[in-house]
């Protein structure tokens, strides 16, 4: 079973900022976290950083993200996303 995903009104707002096609692929990434999660300690919540690079046509995007990880509600929220996008 997968943690429920939450994403922050910043990040939301920069997430409408990326092309469609960015946007999709770091949905099928949370969607990867949310299904995998699971402690790794007994800690009942978490915080992780997390890298991604996408390729879009001439452009790199990296997604710099900090997801928060609640164990106990079974919650995974992006607490931050910065990206670059390098041609």
């Amino acid at each position: 079973m997968s943690y429920a995903l939450e994403l922050q009104a910043d990040v939301k707002k920069r997430l409408r900022a990326l092309p469609f096609d960015v946007q999709e692929a770091f949905f099928d990434l949370l969607d990867d976290l949310a299904v995998t999660a699971s402690p790794t300690t007994l800690a009942a919540q978490s915080t992780e950083d997390h890298v991604f690079v996408f390729t879009n046509e001439a452009v790199v995007y990296t997604l710099f993200l900090r997801t928060r990880t609640d164990h106990t509600a079974r919650r995974l929220a992006v607490a931050s996303l910065w990206y670059v996008a390098t041609v």
